[in-house]
């Protein structure tokens, strides 16, 4: 008898999706909660990018919103909805608040049959709601494409990525552990408190430093004088105070 695998091919025999894919789609959701704040702004066409220039003469009314926005919003917020619901059996309303229950219940999701599926609808939607909001990411290195030997490049917290001939590479988390890592965002107790406030989390800088103490946050290498934390993992502390605050 085989192993189950992973849709990337690789083994997985304990979860429906291996270990490395289940790391990027960790990075997708964090980029979720992160962006929602500028993605509900592009909608009404908030956000301001480089220099204004007033064009001559009268200019016509700008429209109330921004139809590209609102799609790229209604997609991902109707993706994150659904795996909520699915995996953790909970209604979201909004990008952040589905983005952390999927953080949240992850190793649940990791272990649903469909898991593969989830991961590629929760990336791409991420994707497109990034290119709408016009903060392109930061594309580095990743290695040649198998198929035709061309050099890869890809965002710091993917997984995968597409090849100008076609072709889809995965698996490439494992050999960027370092890019992954800083797309994790690690940061002082402040800087992780203050990150959270601009999407509407909020954690004092002391809690985090409570949790800490309690065993239940662990310190990622960071600064010699205090320590970092990663924000995913406060983010799961957090809907784990949500969610009991709620019941």
């Amino acid at each position: 008898m085989t192993a189950p695998a992973c849709g990337c091919g690789r083994l997985s025999p304990d979860a429906f999706l291996c270990h490395d894919c289940t790391a990027g789609l960790r990075n997708s959701l964090i980029l979720a909660a992160i962006i929602a704040t500028d993605l509900t702004d592009a909608v009404a066409r908030q956000l301001r990018h480089g220099i204004l220039v007033p064009a001559p003469g009268k200019p016509e009314p700008p429209l109330p919103y921004d139809p590209r926005a609102v799609i790229a919003r209604d997609r991902l917020l109707a993706v994150l909805a659904a795996w909520s619901a699915e995996t953790a059996h909970r209604k979201t309303s909004t990008v952040a608040g589905g983005a952390i229950t999927l953080i949240a219940h992850l190793g649940k999701l990791r272990q649903h049959p469909d898991a593969w599926r989830a991961a590629g609808e929760i990336t791409w939607a991420v994707h497109d709601a990034v290119a709408v909001i016009d903060r392109p990411p930061d594309l580095r290195p990743a290695g040649n494409c198998p198929a035709c030997g061309q050099p890869l490049r890809a965002e710091a917290a993917a997984d995968t990525a597409r090849c100008r001939c076609g072709h889809v590479v995965t698996g490439i988390t494992r050999d960027r552990a370092e890019r992954a890592a800083a797309a994790d965002l690690l940061g002082t107790a402040t800087e992780i408190s203050g990150q959270l406030a601009m999407i509407g989390v909020r954690v004092s800088a002391g809690t985090i430093r409570m949790w800490a103490s309690r065993g239940r946050l662990a310190p990622r290498p960071g600064a010699p004088d205090q320590p970092w934390y990663a924000m995913s993992d406060v983010l799961v502390l957090c809907a784990e105070r949500d969610g009991r605050r709620a019941s």
